[in-house]
């Protein structure tokens, strides 16, 4: 569940009904952002033209909830599951290694912005100084179900 929560009208509904369809020995990721607005979808939305940190339509992001970390985790468990690790910081990055982002898209200024944070490092060292100063701007949970009593 990456980047599905936040946008879930009943995010627990959604993670107890996951944990009662896992197979045995099944594990689940779930991955959300820690606030409400990170460097990248403030540029994505400057870039086009769009407002930020709100939950308008058009806004970027569109998210209900805001989780921080007790209450991720705190949602997580009462759901059924049983958290089995945990990290923070680097938004998006399991999701980028799944479908890497298009680099020429729109306008030729975002595509050169793209090409600069995607291609030329920027992304990189930008995730490395959060990184070292421990602000991190995601969650992710790796959580298994509760074994049979």
């Amino acid at each position: 569940m990456l980047d599905v929560l936040e946008h879930l009208h009943r995010p627990y509904d959604a993670l107890r009904r996951a944990a009662a369809l896992l197979a045995p020995g099944g594990r689940i990721v779930i991955q959300c952002p820690w606030e409400l607005t990170h460097w990248e979808e403030v540029f994505e939305a400057v870039l086009r033209g769009r407002r930020t940190a709100t939950i308008e339509p058009d806004a970027i992001p569109a998210h209900l909830y805001f989780f921080g970390p007790a209450t991720l985790d705190a949602v997580i468990e009462r759901s059924g599951l049983v958290i089995t690790g945990r990290r923070s910081g680097n938004y998006g990055e399991i999701r980028r290694r799944a479908s890497p982002p298009a680099i020429v898209t729109g306008s030729p200024a975002e595509t050169a912005f793209r090409w600069l944070y995607y291609r030329a490092g920027v992304q990189r060292m930008l995730y490395g100084l959060a990184r070292r100063a421990g602000l991190g701007n995601g969650l992710t949970r790796y959580a298994a179900g509760r074994s049979p009593a």
